[in-house]
């Protein structure tokens, strides 16, 4: 799935969920705060997807979707 996290095997199904989150958002060029904190909030990831990539600055597409 991502390097970021080793043994997804070995994690909870929210676990799996929060790791994915937080690896897709760093893709997409979150700051690793703003990442861990929007990974566990219930903002809509593909809604910060399109936000992002028309242009939208990261940490600005989360705020704008909190």
């Amino acid at each position: 799935m991502s390097a970021y996290v080793a043994d997804w095997q070995g994690l909870e199904e929210a676990e799996r969920v929060y790791y994915w989150r937080l690896c897709r958002l760093l893709d997409l060029g979150f700051e690793l705060p703003a990442a861990e904190e929007a990974a566990s909030s219930d903002v809509d990831l593909h809604a910060v997807e399109r936000l992002v990539s028309g242009g939208c600055a990261p940490n600005l597409a989360a705020r704008i979707l909190n």
